[in-house]
């Protein structure tokens, strides 16, 4: 029973956040509460409510609903110091972008004492979400574009992987959900 809350010390990787929204409720509060580290891949929401017919209020409701859920259960890892997050792998969708960004804008809220926040995206989203500089220390992992970055003709720098192996970049389906090196691989929990 006493290693238990050694598991939870662990970093924790989500590969979406329906997966971290189906695994919060099986913990006590008092596990959760030992959640030090977290790397949390969005993906877009079910949007299948749309093609029956059966929202209410427009597709949007469907994505403000799920950041209410997703809200209420971040808010049961107080404890979080570090936490990554990888943003959904097609941002071309305003609701998605949208989704994304007022998912980052809610982060300071949440966790007012956060020490590590590190984004698999590029320093611009600090313009778009002011409030992300309020963070102790915020780490960018730059990753390949698809959308307005490569369109704009911005060099690609390689991230901290690929400097030291030569490992695959985050939106490859070979990368990894996590930014930290080999060495913490045994530390990490796939969840």
């Amino acid at each position: 029973m006493e290693a238990i809350p050694l598991l939870f010390a662990r970093s924790l990787t989500f590969a979406s956040q329906q997966k971290l929204l189906a695994w919060t409720p099986q913990h006590s509060p008092a596990n959760l509460n030992s959640v030090r580290d977290l790397t949390l891949r969005l993906a877009d929401i079910d949007l299948s409510p749309v093609l029956a017919g059966t929202i209410k209020g427009g597709v949007w409701s469907l994505y403000a609903s799920h950041l209410a859920e997703l809200s209420a259960t971040l808010r049961h890892l107080p404890s979080l110091e570090k936490l990554t997050v990888v943003p959904p792998r097609n941002l071309h969708s305003t609701l998605l972008r949208g989704f994304y960004i007022t998912l980052l804008s809610m982060l300071t809220k949440l966790w007012p004492r956060l020490k590590l926040l590190i984004l698999h995206d590029d320093e611009d989203i600090l313009r778009v979400v002011p409030s992300l500089g309020e963070v102790a220390q915020v780490e960018f992992v730059p990753t390949a574009k698809f959308g307005s970055g490569a369109r704009k003709g911005r060099a690609l720098r390689p991230s901290s992987k690929e400097r030291k192996g030569g490992s695959e970049r985050v939106d490859s389906p070979m990368a990894e959900a996590d930014s930290s090196d080999a060495s913490s691989q045994g530390r990490r929990m796939e969840c």
